[in-house]
């Protein structure tokens, strides 16, 4: 047994693994949890042909403009439209 406290002498770890977390600490994790299980299903439910409206809505934009080219590009939103433009046409 001392060989395990001799190992676990940095203070930091010990207090980690003995510490508690409050109960609100909890709640707010939960409720995130859920907002975000919420957010998924609501993209899982979304109709092929409006994900598919919206890509030829974004590429009608970026063939308009060259700032959304820009930002499709920035936000790495290239490879997942030209994946939905695929889909679409087969």
């Amino acid at each position: 047994m001392d060989n395990i406290v001799d190992k676990c002498h940095n203070r930091s770890f010990v207090h980690h693994l003995f510490s508690i977390t409050p109960a609100a600490a909890f709640a707010k994790i939960s409720t995130q949890i859920d907002n975000s299980i919420s957010d998924v299903s609501w993209l899982l439910r979304v109709s092929a042909p409006a994900r598919f409206g919206a890509a030829a809505a974004l590429v009608s934009l970026a063939r308009d403009n060259q700032h959304f080219v820009k930002l499709i590009i920035k936000e790495d939103g290239a490879v997942p439209l030209l994946r939905l433009l695929k889909e679409a046409e087969g």
